[in-house]
């Protein structure tokens, strides 16, 4: 049986999204994410990984000033960071490291920029 990827305490018991991360995670744990499946018998058995992160496309960069323009925009629209961060369906820390010009993903990029009307991606 495998235990909970988080916690490592209990077995796990669900296949969970937590923030970019499909992880295996007891019931407990799962509360930290959104539950794509319940893990039967046979799945419980074998050893499961996060996929790695996707390459970004050729051709695609972000935008110098991503950070800022992220912010005034979700400021614009009246959200919280909190608020943006669940109608994007990602975790909080994601959000601010991108507000904060640390780390943002092509995937998350192309989501903030449907979400609020900007343009985060450049051509080359």
């Amino acid at each position: 049986m495998v235990s909970c990827n988080v916690c490592g305490e209990r077995p796990a018991e669900v296949k969970a999204r937590i923030e970019s991360s499909v992880l295996l995670v007891c019931g407990q744990c799962a509360s930290l994410g959104s539950v794509i499946a319940r893990l039967g018998a046979q799945v419980k058995s074998q050893k499961f990984f996060a996929a790695p992160a996707k390459e970004q496309e050729v051709g695609e960069e972000l935008v110098e000033d991503y950070a800022l323009k992220i912010r005034a925009a979700r400021e614009s629209a009246n959200l919280t960071q909190e608020e943006f961060a669940l109608k994007l369906n990602v975790g909080l820390a994601v959000l601010k490291a991108a507000e904060s010009n640390k780390r943002l993903d092509l995937q998350t990029a192309k989501r903030i920029e449907k979400a609020l009307g900007i343009k985060l991606l450049l051509s080359q």
